[in-house]
């Protein structure tokens, strides 16, 4: 079926040397490395990852302003709080990038 299809190009072994090698790191542990300006966006409506672990790469990296966006998925949306239209956002091209998404961007760059 094309469900399994989709599911063996995203999880099939080809895949788990990949996902092996980045589940070695701890995310936190690697943001606390960094020497630059970090900028962490997460919103409320990501259900990938969620606002706590956010806050946990902020607290790894304090100098790091973080922005949590109402609205924003993980694939960086607006979406609303119907989650059967909020999984649309994943296909369809007409939904648009959160604009406060790109105005914290554009903000972050100017500083």
């Amino acid at each position: 079926t094309l469900c399994s299809s989709v599911l063996m190009q995203l999880q099939g072994p080809q895949m788990q040397p990949f996902m092996e090698s980045w589940m070695a790191y701890d995310p936190a542990i690697e943001i606390a490395k960094l020497n630059t300006p970090i900028l962490i966006i997460n919103g409320d409506r990501d259900f990938q990852v969620s606002i706590e672990q956010a806050k946990m790469l902020h607290a790894a990296a304090p100098s790091s302003q973080l922005e949590i966006i109402e609205g924003l998925n993980h694939v960086l949306k607006k979406v609303g709080s119907d989650d059967i239209e909020a999984a649309k956002s994943y296909t369809d091209v007409n939904f648009p990038i959160h604009p406060i998404l790109i105005e914290k961007m554009v903000a972050f760059i100017k500083e």
